[in-house]
């Protein structure tokens, strides 16, 4: 009978070459998956968040002063789970002549004049959390912030409210009222099911992988780009 020989050193080396390529394949492949998997998760736990601007009057429909935007607001109406958001309220103070008591000369000579503030708004963390109060001279701008700090996912409706109150600065008089009520709309989201840092992490530790994984091919390109410039030059 004729024995069957031996695989000889060209057909292992054949072997060899043929697994060494589909390794070589299947690592630049998983790179190449990391690689754009972490794009996407870097992308989410960096792009800024988009803040809403709100600009309106706060004197009634028939004053002079009706047309100018003399309050702005400025808020983030989709906050990230675990990163903090940040809500900014200006107030042109000159505009709250028809919220004050009438008098012969300046309500701010006469009178003491506060501006107060507060946030209210189920199922987000604020801080501060009470109300804000900031004295006032004319001319001046009022600058309220507050810092927002979701738990958990979802939507929540607050309420921005702003008050003027003016004490009598002889006989200790005190009227107070309520200026704007500002209903807002936040969603805090998260990704995956995963808050901020989570996210970013896994997308720095993927990308770095998804390099190292990525590395031949891209050597393999510069190489190509380095030789087609040298052709060229």
């Amino acid at each position: 009978m004729r024995s069957c020989g031996r695989p000889s050193l060209a057909w292992w080396r054949a072997i060899w070459c043929q697994s060494s390529n589909m390794l070589h394949s299947m690592r630049i492949g998983l790179g190449l998956i990391l690689l754009a998997g972490s794009i996407v998760f870097l992308a989410w736990g960096y792009w800024p968040v988009h803040r809403e601007l709100r600009a309106r009057p706060v004197s009634p429909a028939e004053s002079a002063q009706a047309e100018q935007a003399a309050m702005t607001l400025l808020f983030p109406p989709r906050i990230r789970v675990g990163e903090p958001g940040v809500v900014r309220l200006t107030l042109d103070v000159d505009a709250l002549t028809d919220f004050l008591p009438a008098a012969g000369e300046s309500i701010f000579d006469t009178h003491h004049v506060i501006v107060e503030a507060r946030f209210d708004i189920p199922g987000i963390a604020v801080q501060p959390s009470g109300l804000i109060s900031a004295p006032v001279s004319q001319g001046q701008t009022a600058v309220f912030y507050w810092t927002l700090r979701p738990g958990e996912a979802g939507k929540s409706h607050g309420t921005i409210w702003l008050y003027v109150r003016a004490v009598d600065k002889l006989t200790g008089q005190e009227s107070r009222e309520t200026v704007s009520a500002q209903i807002v709309e936040i969603e805090s989201v998260k990704f995956l099911g995963l808050v901020i840092n989570p996210v970013r992490t896994i997308g720095l530790v993927g990308a770095v992988i998804g390099l190292f994984l990525s590395l031949p091919l891209f050597e393999t390109w510069g190489v190509k780009l380095y030789r087609k410039r040298s052709k060229i030059l």
